[in-house]
């Protein structure tokens, strides 16, 4: 039983973790409970010596699981932590800008990180030190501000809101994932910067080329009237979803093609090749990793570098991380000459996002992504009678190759959209009845030319600027495009049909 439970070892952790997680989430507050089952599991294994030690180890990082929650759903907060100066009192506030400002609507919002603060109407001129995360929403001319800078602001500190709509969006709890447990809301002349002080490290040059990029795309004259394709674009390319219109995203949706607008594992895959090649050839070059078989294994592992890149980049959503960190996986795999279980490395993909961040099991991209991967996976596993291309002795190669890609596409969308459609009725209460014959006109257009073509520019952008230019040119032109398609699809009035909010059993069956 335990040969058979622990076949793949990952899977098992995974599953606990997750419970765990949710257990946690549901019932917070429990810690000491968590803690000593925690310590009871260990010292059983140790105890055991690992022999026989079929539950200890589930019950082990179910523990963990609970407890490592916890920070977010039930925290337990210092002396000087920002949410005890609640209330209707106003102070100045002095923190250093965390994130990038965001403009919607005429207002600006930025998230500070606390440093210290002292009320208004107070006798004493002196600063208490004071830390924890404040979402601020600015309202009028935004002010120049990134993130490191130093800045002051006169405002009141409140506890996140809902709207309190039954089956809305939840926004305290979007918040407090993020590790944001206070709000404030002022006017643009009750801020004021302090000190210019940018930070130093990667981060902040990604955030900058993320800018450029963004501003090359919106410079592109498309020559026709506005389609969506700057903001399109942005998203397959740095990540930023947030700017495409309701109405085009609503079209998506209706189409079952909105997957794609996510940066996964087509774009990861996309980078890891092309660099993979250009790294195999330039190492092919040396006779002494020739001689050594090492140009193979060597790309392999240089390849690493840039997939990281790109998806920094491309802002490390669920989505993204699952892509970026199965990819590494394999290359790692490939060059320690180890088999390849796609099985295990999904299952360890999702295990360090959940290390890394235990909220993201929440988040409705990791949800949508983990769920579609792994169907399409077990659904190619059983189904290899249909794709898996023999050898042909009559000599009909083209023919079979044609054969064999059209039945992996056709069953590649047939299971991404089984394994998303439940989670899809849940959250957005949509069932698209044309997504199968949408993707198979839309994804070869948007992901097999306009997304290679854009994810060159953007790596020519320090390189050439003219040929950066001409690939996002014809990147924005194809898009167009795709975007023709997914509207033509979206009109028809049987597209998609609004559904129920199912049950999690209603889900499972």
């Amino acid at each position: 039983m335990k040969q058979r439970l622990y076949f793949r070892p990952v899977i098992p952790i995974l599953f606990s973790l997750i419970l765990g997680i949710s257990i946690g989430d549901f019932h917070p507050g429990y810690y000491e409970l968590a803690l000593a089952l925690g310590i009871f599991a260990l010292g059983a294994i140790f105890v055991s010596m690992g022999k026989g030690a079929l539950f200890s180890p589930i019950i082990l990082f179910i523990a963990l699981g609970y407890l490592s929650i916890q920070p977010w759903v039930s925290p337990r907060f210092s002396s000087h932590h920002i949410t005890e100066f609640f209330g209707s009192a106003s102070y100045k506030i002095i923190g250093v800008v965390e994130s990038e400002p965001k403009e919607t609507d005429e207002k600006t919002s930025v998230i500070l990180e606390a440093v210290c603060i002292r009320p208004l109407d107070g006798d004493s001129d002196d600063f208490k030190s004071t830390h924890g995360k404040i979402r601020t929403t600015i309202r009028g001319e935004p002010k120049e501000i990134h993130p490191g800078d130093t800045v002051s602001i006169v405002t009141r500190v409140r506890p996140p809101k809902n709207f309190n709509n039954p089956g809305g969006f939840n926004f305290r709890r979007y918040l407090s994932f993020e590790g944001i447990w206070a709000t404030a809301y002022l006017s643009s002349e009750r801020m004021v910067v302090l000190a210019r002080s940018p930070k130093k490290g990667i981060m902040p040059v990604i955030g900058s080329l993320r800018r450029k990029i963004s501003d090359r795309i919106d410079r592109l004259d498309l020559q026709q009237k506005d389609t969506g394709a700057k903001e399109i674009l942005k998203a397959l390319l740095i990540g930023y979803r947030s700017e495409i219109p309701s109405d085009l995203r609503e079209a998506f949706n209706r189409t079952g093609t909105s997957h794609i607008l996510a940066i996964s594992g087509l774009h990861v895959g996309i980078v890891a090749g092309g660099a993979f090649f250009i790294f195999s050839w330039v190492l092919s070059r040396f006779r002494f990793l020739l001689w050594h078989a090492w140009t193979k294994k060597g790309a392999a592992l240089v390849t690493i570098f840039p997939v990281l890149l790109y998806g920094l980049l491309a802002g490390m959503s669920p989505s993204t991380q699952r892509a970026v960190i199965m990819v590494a996986v394999f290359l790692l795999a490939f060059f320690f000459q180890r088999e390849q279980d796609i099985l295990n490395t999904l299952a360890v993909a999702a295990l360090i996002i959940l290390i890394i961040h235990p909220p993201s099991l929440f988040s409705i991209s990791f949800q949508l992504s983990f769920s579609a991967v792994f169907f399409i996976i077990y659904g190619l596993s059983k189904t290899k009678r249909f794709w898996k291309r023999e050898p042909d002795p009559s000599g009909k190669e083209r023919v079979s190759r044609i054969r064999s890609y059209f039945a992996t596409s056709v069953l590649v969308s047939v299971f991404a959209t089984i394994g998303t459609q439940p989670l899809i009725m849940y959250y957005f209460n949509l069932l698209s009845l044309v997504g199968l014959a949408a993707n198979l006109v839309v994804i070869p257009i948007i992901g097999f030319l306009a997304v290679p073509l854009g994810l060159l520019s953007v790596f020519l952008h320090p390189v050439s600027q003219w040929a950066s230019l001409v690939c996002l040119e014809f990147s924005a032109a194809i898009l167009v495009k795709g975007i023709d398609v997914v509207m033509f699809f979206s009109k028809w009035h049987f597209a998609a049909v609004k559904t129920i909010t199912p049950s999690h059993f209603e889900m499972l069956c």
